[in-house]
Protein backbone atom coordinates (compact mmCIF):
# COMPACT_ATOMS: atom_id res chain seq x y z
CA UNK A 1 0.00 0.00 0.00
CA UNK A 2 1.29 3.75 -0.78
CA UNK A 3 1.94 5.80 1.80
CA UNK A 4 -0.87 8.17 0.33
CA UNK A 5 -3.35 5.08 0.31
CA UNK A 6 -2.58 4.48 3.74
CA UNK A 7 -2.82 8.13 5.23
CA UNK A 8 -6.11 8.17 3.42
CA UNK A 9 -7.41 4.93 5.15
CA UNK A 10 -6.27 6.09 8.27
CA UNK A 11 -8.59 9.05 7.79
CA UNK A 12 -11.64 7.58 6.35
CA UNK A 13 -11.23 4.80 9.11
CA UNK A 14 -10.89 7.63 11.99
CA UNK A 15 -13.77 9.24 10.86
CA UNK A 16 -16.07 5.54 10.49
CA UNK A 17 -14.75 4.82 14.09
CA UNK A 18 -15.94 8.11 15.56
CA UNK A 19 -19.49 7.75 13.75
CA UNK A 20 -19.79 4.16 14.89
CA UNK A 21 -19.07 5.22 18.36
CA UNK A 22 -21.18 8.40 18.16
CA UNK A 23 -23.93 6.31 17.05
CA UNK A 24 -23.88 3.90 19.79
CA UNK A 25 -23.27 6.52 21.96
CA UNK A 26 -27.46 7.92 21.13
CA UNK A 27 -28.65 4.68 20.71
CA UNK A 28 -30.71 2.89 23.73
CA UNK A 29 -28.54 -0.07 25.17
CA UNK A 30 -25.22 1.14 23.55
CA UNK A 31 -25.10 -1.97 21.42
CA UNK A 32 -24.24 -2.22 17.85
CA UNK A 33 -24.95 -5.19 15.15
CA UNK A 34 -22.50 -7.18 14.68
CA UNK A 35 -22.85 -9.67 11.20
CA UNK A 36 -21.02 -13.05 12.69
CA UNK A 37 -23.42 -12.83 15.25
CA UNK A 38 -26.39 -12.52 13.14
CA UNK A 39 -25.25 -15.10 10.82
CA UNK A 40 -24.26 -18.03 12.99
CA UNK A 41 -25.61 -16.61 16.75
CA UNK A 42 -22.66 -16.60 18.98
CA UNK A 43 -20.15 -13.41 19.68
CA UNK A 44 -17.73 -13.07 17.84
CA UNK A 45 -13.81 -11.65 19.11
CA UNK A 46 -15.00 -8.20 19.38
CA UNK A 47 -18.92 -8.13 20.47
CA UNK A 48 -19.07 -5.85 23.34
CA UNK A 49 -15.94 -3.48 22.39
CA UNK A 50 -18.27 -0.80 21.17
CA UNK A 51 -19.77 -0.78 24.45
CA UNK A 52 -16.90 -1.05 26.24
CA UNK A 53 -15.55 1.96 24.52
CA UNK A 54 -18.81 3.45 25.57
CA UNK A 55 -18.32 2.56 29.29
CA UNK A 56 -14.92 3.77 29.12
CA UNK A 57 -16.19 7.11 27.88
CA UNK A 58 -18.48 7.08 31.27
CA UNK A 59 -15.82 6.18 33.24
CA UNK A 60 -16.60 2.60 34.20
CA UNK A 61 -13.11 1.26 33.52
CA UNK A 62 -14.19 -1.98 35.66
CA UNK A 63 -17.46 -2.21 33.20
CA UNK A 64 -15.05 -2.13 30.10
CA UNK A 65 -12.81 -4.66 30.81
CA UNK A 66 -15.49 -7.17 31.72
CA UNK A 67 -17.50 -6.38 28.53
CA UNK A 68 -14.38 -6.91 25.99
CA UNK A 69 -10.98 -5.72 27.09
CA UNK A 70 -10.09 -4.88 23.45
CA UNK A 71 -12.20 -1.81 24.21
CA UNK A 72 -9.01 -0.30 25.34
CA UNK A 73 -7.00 -1.42 22.50
CA UNK A 74 -10.08 0.13 20.44
CA UNK A 75 -9.76 3.77 22.82
CA UNK A 76 -5.92 3.92 22.04
CA UNK A 77 -5.89 3.48 18.79
CA UNK A 78 -8.90 5.91 18.42
CA UNK A 79 -7.03 8.75 20.15
CA UNK A 80 -3.16 8.07 19.00
CA UNK A 81 -3.76 6.78 15.46
CA UNK A 82 -5.78 10.11 14.21
CA UNK A 83 -3.62 12.74 16.69
CA UNK A 84 -0.17 10.82 15.35
CA UNK A 85 -1.60 10.39 11.12
CA UNK A 86 -2.05 14.56 12.22
CA UNK A 87 1.24 15.30 13.33
CA UNK A 88 2.95 13.51 10.36
CA UNK A 89 0.68 15.55 7.70
CA UNK A 90 1.63 18.87 10.05
CA UNK A 91 5.22 17.75 9.69
CA UNK A 92 5.71 16.12 6.61
CA UNK A 93 6.41 12.76 8.14
CA UNK A 94 6.01 9.20 6.96
CA UNK A 95 6.30 8.42 11.13
CA UNK A 96 3.20 6.33 11.29
CA UNK A 97 3.48 5.17 7.67
CA UNK A 98 6.72 3.25 9.00
CA UNK A 99 5.60 2.10 12.02
CA UNK A 100 2.67 0.43 9.99
CA UNK A 101 5.12 -1.28 7.85
CA UNK A 102 7.61 -2.62 10.32
CA UNK A 103 3.97 -3.55 12.22
CA UNK A 104 2.84 -5.30 9.14
CA UNK A 105 6.24 -7.18 8.82
CA UNK A 106 6.45 -7.99 12.66
CA UNK A 107 2.87 -10.02 11.89
CA UNK A 108 4.14 -11.85 9.28
CA UNK A 109 6.52 -13.55 11.60
CA UNK A 110 4.62 -16.64 13.23
CA UNK A 111 6.71 -15.78 16.86
CA UNK A 112 4.67 -12.64 16.88
CA UNK A 113 1.51 -13.95 15.03
CA UNK A 114 0.47 -16.66 17.16
CA UNK A 115 0.60 -15.45 20.40
CA UNK A 116 -1.40 -12.32 19.38
CA UNK A 117 -3.63 -14.82 18.00
CA UNK A 118 -4.34 -16.60 20.77
CA UNK A 119 -5.10 -13.25 23.35
CA UNK A 120 -7.55 -13.21 20.29
CA UNK A 121 -8.66 -16.54 20.60
CA UNK A 122 -8.88 -16.25 24.62
CA UNK A 123 -10.88 -12.86 24.17
CA UNK A 124 -13.60 -15.10 21.90
CA UNK A 125 -13.75 -17.56 24.63
CA UNK A 126 -14.35 -15.22 27.32
CA UNK A 127 -17.35 -13.67 25.20
CA UNK A 128 -18.25 -17.27 24.69
CA UNK A 129 -18.38 -18.08 28.10
CA UNK A 130 -19.85 -14.84 29.97
CA UNK A 131 -22.56 -15.15 27.51
CA UNK A 132 -22.13 -11.84 25.45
Amino acid sequence: MSRRAFYRLVAALSLLGYAWLAQACVRPGGGSPCLFRWLTGLPCPACGATRALRALLEGDAGQALWVNPLGFVLAVLLVVVPVWGLADAVRRSGSLYRCYLRLDAALRRRAVFVPLALVFAANWIWNLLKGL
